[in-house]
């Protein structure tokens, strides 16, 4: 059978579960903060709209969980550009861009796939096992889908870009680094992936970089860090390592 007949009934086969999803989360996606989203997000723009400088609006969008000890100021400054673009905290939009980092999980497969020219054949799964509904609380649950998907898709991007030794890919590398650190808690271990990619390229000197990069980030995250009420527990180096 032709080649381009064969991807083709395969592209069609691979847009089933892209448009399922596209169609059953734009349904039933509305406008109301699910859960603990209004500690997350909502508190937090009105604690930023009262700051009286950039330094202090900077540790409000990097204050811990009221509950627990994540530290995402991404979503939070993500929620604050559409507050001052709409003029209110649409929860809608938040959850339709949080999911869009699925999408772009497909396409860095896709380009993968099209730069090896490997057969398309197996790419077809990608799409059912990404845009899958087990999981369909992440969809609208702003805080989930705004902590774990883009930590999958930032992560990807830095082992791209390190995957390919081209001009300025090492900063690309680093700069997703730290967004996908300051996602999520599970975004600052990007950085254990990455440095074995380099000493497996003997790529020394980035190596070091990276490494102090991803020191700097850590101490950067725990810093004023208290422990989970819910759990309290003392923090040490022995526990965290």
């Amino acid at each position: 059978m032709n080649t381009r007949i064969v991807n083709f009934f395969i592209f069609l086969l691979g847009l089933i579960p892209v448009l399922f999803f596209i169609v059953y989360v734009g349904k039933y996606t509305i406008n109301i903060p699910f859960l603990d989203d209004s500690l997350y997000y909502t508190e937090c723009l009105l604690d930023v709209n009262k700051s009286k400088s950039l330094s202090e609006a900077f540790w409000i969008f990097m204050k811990q969980h009221t509950i627990t000890e994540h530290r995402t100021p991404i979503s939070k400054f993500v929620a604050w550009l559409i507050y001052k673009t709409t003029g209110s905290l649409n929860y809608t939009i938040l959850a339709h861009l949080g999911n869009l980092f699925l999408g772009g999980m497909l396409w860095l497969f896709w380009r993968f796939f099209k730069k090896h020219n490997w057969n398309l054949v197996y790419f077809l799964p990608i799409p059912f096992l990404i845009f899958q509904m087990q999981t369909f609380e992440n969809q609208f649950w702003t805080i989930c889908n705004w902590t774990y998907y883009p930590i999958g898709f930032l992560q990807m991007l830095v082992l791209y870009y390190l995957s390919y030794q081209q001009k300025h890919n090492l900063r690309y590398a680093i700069l997703f680094a730290v967004l996908a650190t300051f996602t999520f808690s599970n975004g600052m271990f990007v950085f254990l992936p990455a440095l074995l990619v380099l000493l497996f390229q003997k790529r020394y000197k980035e190596t070091g970089i990276f490494m102090g990069v991803g020191i700097a980030c850590v101490a950067l995250y725990f810093s004023t860090y208290k422990p989970s009420p819910i759990a309290p527990h003392q923090f040490s180096l022995t526990n965290l390592v």
